[in-house]
């Protein structure tokens, strides 16, 4: 059960990722069990054991992101 108010959080949306991979790492993915109320997990990857979001470094991939939005 999700947090009140917080449903729209886990809509599947599409992103544009800038013709780059998915990127699990990016410092804006959410981790696992945010917004757990209980510590289970909110969001589960299709591949077993990866480890996403993180909230301390944008990644290789945020950099590469940034720098191809804005052509540097």
């Amino acid at each position: 059960m999700e947090p009140e108010g917080k449903k729209d959080n886990f809509k599947v949306k599409r992103g544009n990722t800038l013709n780059l991979p998915y990127d699990f790492e990016s410092i804006m993915h959410y981790g696992e069990s945010y917004f757990s109320v209980d510590g289970s997990p909110t969001i589960v990857t299709n591949q077993n054991g990866k480890a996403i979001g993180q909230r301390t470094h944008l990644s290789q991939l945020d950099i590469k992101k940034l720098k191809t939005l804005y052509h540097c």
